[in-house]
């Protein structure tokens, strides 16, 4: 099976404005503006003559034909908020493709905040929002020699320890609300802040943070203590934790969830 993912970036104002290249969003405008990043993940075969998977030029049109005028209805004017217009662009472009199985439809406002549709789940909408952390941790087991111990974590082992700047993604699924919230942001953030990253932010992680008193701090651990901490809080009404990820570095993560169908293999590249 064949992926293709086509970002399109568009660019929303009350003022008018037209052309653009398309690389910074269309239409191209001169005052500020509110950009979203549309992910079109598409799967299929290469067509045997072009190579192409599809046309990204009709990836392109599709998202601005269908999607764009409702999108700026809906920002604009209804003001829906991101999981509302995850859900509504799904239902958009869902068959905009014949021939192609549209597997997911994403809407990021940054890198750091982001709705998806999966076709797997056209009923519910994940919401992604990024956080992050400073900690200091060691890597340490003690059933093992101290040999051992710089044998498998090497560095990592430093009696005195090491620090990250590592960051958290916290991903909620749920049906949108008439507002098209899962959650309201404020909400999430002091959610997010109060049960976990309090707990672990310029800390040693070892010494000062009881969950890993005898676990030892891997990022495949952190990850799991911290869905641990917000599953319950972020129960709300409309939305539950589906996964927490966790980098300690940019090319190092993990993602943890209690559904093993839902969760991603952790990456870990040294």
């Amino acid at each position: 099976m064949y992926r293709l993912r086509r970002d399109v970036r568009l660019n929303f104002t009350p003022d008018a404005a037209t052309g653009g290249s398309g690389h910074a969003g269309v239409p191209a405008v001169d005052s500020p503006a509110i950009q979203l990043t549309v992910g079109v993940t598409l799967a299929g075969e290469p067509d045997k003559v072009s190579g192409y998977l599809i046309d990204i030029k009709a990836v392109d049109d599709a998202v601005r034909r269908l999607a764009f005028a409702r999108l700026s209805d809906a920002i604009l004017f209804r003001r829906l908020a991101l999981p509302g217009l995850a859900a509504m662009t799904f239902d958009f472009l869902k068959d905009a493709w014949p021939g192609r199985q549209v597997e997911r439809i994403e809407l990021a406002m940054s890198p750091y905040q982001y709705s998806a549709v999966i076709a797997g789940e056209p009923s519910v909408t994940q919401l992604s929002h990024r956080f992050e952390f400073s900690a200091a941790h060691r890597l340490h087991n003690p059933d093992l020699s101290e040999e051992e111990n710089r044998q498998m974590f090497g560095k990592c082992n430093n009696p005195a320890g090491h620090g990250h700047n590592y960051e958290v993604a916290v991903t909620l699924v749920g049906t949108p609300d008439l507002a098209g919230r899962l959650v309201s942001t404020v909400d999430l953030e002091r959610l997010v802040e109060e049960h976990a990253i309090s707990k672990v932010d310029h800390k040693h992680l070892n010494e000062q943070v009881p969950a890993f008193a005898e676990l030892n701090p891997s990022v495949e651990y952190i990850a799991r203590v911290i869905y641990g901490w917000l599953k319950e809080p972020l129960k709300t009404g409309n939305a539950s934790l589906r996964s927490v990820t966790v980098w300690e570095t940019p090319k190092t993560s993990c993602e943890y969830s209690e559904n093993a169908d839902k969760a991603s293999a952790a990456v870990r590249i040294v």
